[in-house]
């Protein structure tokens, strides 16, 4: 397949719903989230579906640094990747697991803020 018609095909693939215009009392940081957080969804729902795990699951999590252009939160996606200290303070943390046999991730998580990570760190 040519990489012109694979671009043709991308563009009509619609992964998440986010409104143009931000909802009235939805914070700035929510309505960056809806994009990413739909996919996510929709990821963990089609596999759950459609992949039988074996008994083999392994579980890792890692950083995405943000690096912006001012502000806590960047408008123009996620920069290039730079490798970083452990657990930088401005990024989000990618949870997953895989299945240990097929090399498939099953489940994505995804912390956005420093509440969702005390959440998680007061429960473990």
């Amino acid at each position: 397949m040519s990489k012109n018609r694979f671009d043709d095909i991308w563009s009509c693939v619609i992964w998440s719903k986010q409104p143009k215009h931000r909802p009235e009392g939805m914070t700035h940081e929510a309505h960056r989230w809806l994009l990413v957080e739909c996919f996510v969804d929709n990821f963990n729902w089609h596999r759950k579906k459609f992949v039988k795990p074996s008994d083999t699951l392994c579980a890792d999590e890692s950083i995405s640094r943000w690096y912006g252009l001012g502000g806590h939160w960047i408008n123009m996606g996620l920069p290039m990747y730079i490798s970083l200290d452990r657990k930088p303070e401005d990024g989000a943390e990618i949870q997953n697991v895989c299945d240990g046999h097929s090399n498939i991730m099953l489940r994505l998580k995804l912390v956005k803020s420093a509440q969702e990570a005390a959440i998680i760190s007061a429960s473990r």
